[in-house]
């Protein structure tokens, strides 16, 4: 294993001081390698405290030495914004002179007989342990993907919430001011800053004449300008082979542009939006420079900035609606730019659904009604519609539909009577949902009717649709399934209902990452939440946990406190399926109407597994309902439904509800004196309880072993009883000196699980019922096993 940094330091120093001098009395020289917040100036610093620590002067970044009688460590940081070098001469005659220990840059040469200590940017998992384990998956991902595992930049990001790393991660900018452990490197003469925050306006890869232009100054003023600049680490060449230079890091352009003043800012976009034009730059490349620059009024500015949102809508929504909102704020209110107006706010709103702005719809909606006039109110309707079943409005949503198809035809009542099937579809009315879409038979139809049968209970009508829709959805790549979110959305929750559990993680997975690689993230909240429940009902506990973590964040950032409270609801289910039950959370589901719903990820002690319906066909719902029927039967009519009802969990992959039953089982089991048959089942329930990471059912079913070992027939004192196996006979010396099963597996280098299969089998060939027993019987003899 490597040493950490620290450590590697105080030996480099160490070395250092037991080698003999260089030539001519040169120090010892070490390099520490990396780049800016790796930890150079914190290893730097913890070799000047070892350095303290055997006596020696300790002098940051001098210009020259002075004599020192008792020897000195001289520590020259690159980052303290000051020569990493001493002048010509500065050894010399000078004996007391040891160590030279410096940061550098990567790609700097060694020096001659210097030491070299590299540090790297964190890996993905040491990166997730240096954030803890309180911190959400989604956001130790976005954070690793923002810092590049760099420890200093995700220090520094640390006070952020959520919302602004995504707009930082979107627009590579911080939405407002930088945080305060993010500073400009220091040290930077006038010029240099003021290059280096011309270029920030750019972006993080710019070409030198911009910079020169944004900046107002001539270009073979800057070139020098920029080569300190590489040199001091703040940019570096793209390649060899192109004029262009980028940041060496995406966030110190952004940290560069936050700290300029914003009146500069505003003159720089300005001068690099006619940068741009002159060199006849795409309206994409100067829509970011008129968002920030534009007056009011500016049409031109307008018409750039529509074009831009109109050729990333599909592939960046939230950049879009970014420069729309821009575009609105310019617009003057004169009649003749209404056109320009209705464009803008269609545009905007149809970006504000795609990103799951609900605030921005409803904002939009009364200007979209008043452009719109009469002949466009069916349209208007059916936005507002829109609006209502996205927020979970459902009644309010058919009323809306149904006055609008009075007077709607031709595409347009297509449109809303497919909305209709939908709202039909939730409450399980398939008659509905056929009239309505009696003439509609693509993909995303089925997709309604596949739902409308799962809800009911129809699995025959759920199976015939389904195969069809989720073959249309087979292939898609991310960009092509994102506007199909609203199918991938229905098709998973169908299979959830349906029980078809693999086939919904499936799903919702794809659509998880499409939302996350396009940014069509308005149903992003709904579909981990899908994943999350598909997850825990086939026991990939952690896996669900993580995914009803993020669910509830993306759904307190879209405002939707219903969705997150039922995301909250299940995870609180699954920690109590992971480490025990636990009193209901405020909000859980009741079990009066959604119990068909919610039964699969409940911990038992919910009770909401009502009884299945005659002629239902879902394996899982007849063996909950087996389960309630068992708690109330004798032990032989029990084992009998249970063993059965552990059977259809199985069949539909359900491995917590599964190792919950066969411990059920092996209780009646024992109850009738079927031991080993007991046994048996016990031993299944933890190998299920194991592979699902459920901490209590494990436990469970140890202590069931247990039970039941200690009831199995003692031998009696003449018979010869089985000799421990060496390992066995030391755990038996450990539980009669008092040690744990932690102590002895950390004693013995094993796990937890493996002493307890020890103890199991000492109980049994020893005839003790508990450790207290085992400490008071005579040894046996060890064998050889």
């Amino acid at each position: 294993m490597t040493a950490e940094p620290g450590q590697q330091a105080a030996a480099a120093l160490a070395r250092a001081l037991d080698a003999a001098p260089g030539p001519a009395g040169e120090p010892r020289e070490i390099e520490i390698a990396g780049e800016p917040g790796t930890g150079r100036t914190r290893t730097l610093s913890r070799l000047a405290e070892h350095a303290r620590l055997h006596g020696l002067t300790v002098r940051w970044n001098p210009v020259r030495m002075p004599p020192e009688a008792g020897g000195a460590v001289v520590c020259l940081d690159d980052g303290a914004g000051r020569p990493t070098a001493l002048e010509p001469g500065s050894w010399g005659g000078h004996g007391g002179l040891l160590v030279v220990a410096r940061t550098v840059l990567p790609e700097h040469p060694v020096a001659d007989g210097a030491e070299r200590i590299d540090l790297a940017p964190l890996d993905r998992a040491a990166f997730d342990e240096m954030l803890g384990s309180r911190t959400l998956a989604e956001r130790g991902a976005l954070l690793y993907r923002l810092t590049g595992g760099v420890p200093g930049w995700a220090r520094a990001l640390a006070p952020l919430p959520d919302a602004e790393l995504r707009a930082l991660a979107r627009d590579g900018l911080f939405p407002g001011p930088a945080p305060a452990g993010a500073r400009e490197p220091s040290g930077l003469t006038p010029a240099e800053r003021e290059v280096a925050r011309a270029a920030a306006v750019l972006g993080d890869v710019f070409h030198p004449a911009q910079a020169a232009a944004v900046a107002g100054r001539d270009l073979d003023s800057v070139l020098p300008v920029l080569d300190a600049l590489a040199e001091r680490g703040v940019v570096r060449a793209v390649s060899a082979a192109v004029p262009f230079l980028r940041f060496r890091h995406p966030l110190l352009r952004a940290v560069l542009y936050a700290r300029t003043p914003p009146g500069a800012r505003i003159a720089a976009h300005a001068r690099a939006a006619r940068v741009l034009r002159a060199a006849g730059a795409a309206a994409v490349d100067r829509a970011p420079h008129l968002a920030r620059s534009a007056a009011p009024g500016d049409l031109p500015a307008v018409r750039t900035l529509a074009e831009a949102a109109d050729r990333v809508l599909d592939t960046q929504p939230a950049r879009a609606a970014e420069w729309l909102r821009a575009a609105r704020r310019i617009l003057p209110a004169e009649a003749e730019a209404a056109a320009l107006r209705r464009r803008v706010l269609n545009a905007l709103w149809q970006a504000a659904e795609r990103t799951g702005d609900h605030r921005q719809r409803r904002d939009l909606l009364p200007e979209l009604d008043h452009l719109g006039g009469p002949a466009d109110a069916v349209t208007s309707i059916a936005l507002h519609a829109r609006l209502a079943t996205d927020l979970g409005r459902h009644r309010q949503a058919h009323d809306l539909l149904r006055t609008a198809l009075r007077t709607a035809d031709g595409a347009e009542a297509a449109d809303l009577r497919r909305q209709l099937a939908v709202l039909a579809a939730v409450r399980g009315r398939l008659p509905t949902v056929r009239t309505l879409l009696a003439e509609d038979t693509g993909p995303d139809a089925a997709a309604v009717f596949a739902l409308a049968g799962a809800i009911a209970g129809d699995d025959t009508v759920y199976r015939a649709q389904a195969a069809p829709a989720i073959a249309g959805l087979a292939g898609l790549a991310p960009a092509d399934l994102a506007p199909r979110q609203h199918t991938v959305v229905r098709l998973g929750w169908a299979a959830n209902l349906a029980e078809r559990y693999p086939a919904a993680a499936d799903l919702f997975a794809r659509g998880v990452q499409a939302a996350r690689e396009t940014g069509w993230t308005g149903l992003l909240p709904r579909l981990l939440f899908g994943h999350g429940y598909a997850l825990l009902a086939l026991g990939r506990t952690a896996e669900a946990l993580r995914a009803l973590e993020d669910a509830e964040a993306a759904a307190a950032d879209q405002d939707r406190a219903d969705l997150a409270r039922l995301a909250r609801t299940v995870r609180t289910s699954a920690l109590a399926w992971r480490d025990g039950p636990a009193p209901a959370v405020a909000g859980a589901p009741a079990a009066d109407g959604v119990a068909r719903l919610w039964w699969p990820v409940m911990d038992p002690g919910a009770t909401l597994a009502g009884p299945a319906q005659p002629g239902d066909s879902a394996a899982g719902r007849r063996a909950a309902a087996l389960c309630a029927r068992a708690a109330e039967a004798n032990d032989a009519d029990a084992s009998l439904l249970l063993s059965e009802a552990a059977a259809g969990f199985a069949d539909r992959g359900m491995a917590l509800w599964e190792s919950h039953t066969r411990l059920l089982l092996s209780r009646r089991l024992a109850a009738l004196d079927r031991l080993t048959e007991a046994t048996a089942e016990a031993g299944r329930a933890k190998s299920l309880a194991v592979t699902a990471g459920s901490h209590w059912l494990r436990r469970l079913a140890v202590d069931r072993q247990r039970a039941i070992g200690a009831r199995l027939p003692r031998q009696s004192a003449a018979a010869p009883r089985a000799a421990l196996s060496v390992r066995e006979s030391e755990i038996v010396r450990m539980v009669r000196a008092g040690r744990s099963n932690q102590d002895i597996a950390a004693a013995l280098f094993v796990s937890v699980k493996t002493v307890e299969a020890h103890l199991t089998r000492i109980f049994r060939k020893t005839g003790a019922r508990s450790r207290t027993a085992l400490a008071a019987a005579p040894p046996l003899a060890a064998g050889s096993g």
